[in-house]
């Protein structure tokens, strides 16, 4: 389980002003840091709530459905003033990497990975009870297998389930 509150408090210091809204999409959207880095504005459809990837691991389109929180975030970045085009998140992979590196050693989380995030979105979305198909549909994942690999149960609410289910 990642702690997604103390990362996202502490990258509102960081000094890159992207990273902060870039972890709170990864952690809304599943999006891999490649698939971040290259997001561009004609892939946000703020009309349909609805996020395009074209360059996927997979090769494939994917379409990811926007949540309040990430259409938030999108639309804080958004300059319409400037002509908006090009990518979402203009930063390399590198800079991600020593940023989220200096912002996970500020909280105390020096064994969270970037790519930690997607597997905690995943794991919400089976939380909020989504099935398998459609966490699959957002995530990309072509396998059973591989979904599983990603999504990581909440043991104390899987508990509570069960003691709700077991006094009824």
């Amino acid at each position: 389980k990642v702690d997604a509150q103390a990362l996202i408090q502490a990258a509102g210091s960081c000094r890159n002003r992207l990273m902060q809204p870039l972890i709170m999409l990864a952690l809304e959207t599943g999006m891999r840091r490649g698939e971040l880095l290259s997001l561009d504005w004609d892939g946000v459809d703020f009309k349909n709530h609805q996020i395009s990837l074209q360059k996927t691991k997979s090769g494939y389109l994917r379409q990811i459905p926007m949540t309040h929180s990430s259409e938030s975030v999108l639309q804080g970045l958004w300059q319409p003033s400037e002509g908006q085009g090009g990518l979402v998140f203009d930063l390399s992979p590198n800079a991600v990497r020593l940023a989220f590196g200096r912002i996970r050693q500020g909280c105390g989380l020096t064994g969270v990975r970037f790519h930690d995030l997607r597997h905690e979105a995943i794991s919400r979305w089976f939380e909020r009870g989504l099935t398998m198909p459609e966490v699959a549909a957002i995530s990309g994942h072509t396998s059973r297998t591989q979904l599983m690999r990603c999504s990581h149960a909440d043991t104390k609410a899987l508990a509570n389930k069960i003691r709700r289910w077991l006094s009824s």
